[in-house]
């Protein structure tokens, strides 16, 4: 979804939480950090030639997938690289991370994704997981809402319950929190999770930050 879709959607009420990387989203909106996150490198457990970690010379050679989904950090990757003199050789581009572990696994393309996903799909697929021999920074995943709804009566339970959530993961690495449970909210609400619109309950929503 694009940026400024998501801005009109969040001041119009359609939406009532983005959460992602969305450093766009400053005036007339809050924020609220729920964990950091950084960046991870995923390859086919039997590519030729990437059997451990690469030097930087033969990562940038390989060819790469690149997520375009808004709100993922990714922006930072290609900045980061372009401002050190470094350009990857980039042969495909697919709009989410849906496929992008199978599209791996079957290929011999290399994917940077955020470590927690990362995680997660090393546990799916037959890919291996590495560090980039690249340095990339860390960025923060954040709830944010449109200063209409500060005080709006749905819309403060549910940045609670998602605090909470990204609290949690920060002391638990990996593990499902039931936090619906813990904080009941009855009404299925609308959330904008890392660039794609979901709609879910409280407590399966949780459960997705918390594994992600």
């Amino acid at each position: 979804m694009h940026d400024g879709s998501s801005q009109a959607r969040l001041e119009s009420g359609d939406i009532d939480l983005a959460v992602g990387f969305m450093p766009q989203l400053e005036a007339g909106f809050y924020q609220q950090t729920l964990f950091e996150q950084n960046f991870v490198c995923l390859a086919a457990e039997r590519h030729p030639r990437v059997r451990s970690r690469p030097n930087k010379q033969a990562f940038l050679a390989e060819g790469h997938i690149v997520v375009t989904t808004s709100g993922t950090g990714h922006a930072i990757v290609d900045k980061v690289l372009a401002k050190k003199g470094y350009r990857r050789h980039i042969t495909m581009k697919v709009p989410s991370f849906l496929a992008v572990a199978r599209i791996v696994a079957q290929t011999e393309l290399l994917v940077i994704v955020p470590r927690r996903l990362g995680e997660a799909l090393a546990q799916h697929e037959r890919v291996r997981m590495f560090e980039p021999p690249v340095s990339l920074p860390a960025f923060a995943v954040k709830q944010h809402w449109h200063e209409r709804f500060h005080a709006d009566a749905g819309n403060v339970p549910m940045r609670a319950t998602h605090g909470f959530a990204g609290r949690w993961q920060s002391y638990w690495e990996g593990e499902p929190c039931d936090v619906g449970r813990q904080m009941p909210l009855a009404a299925t609400s609308r959330a904008l999770i890392y660039g794609v619109r979901c709609v879910a309950s409280t407590t399966d929503r949780c459960r997705q930050l918390c594994e992600w």
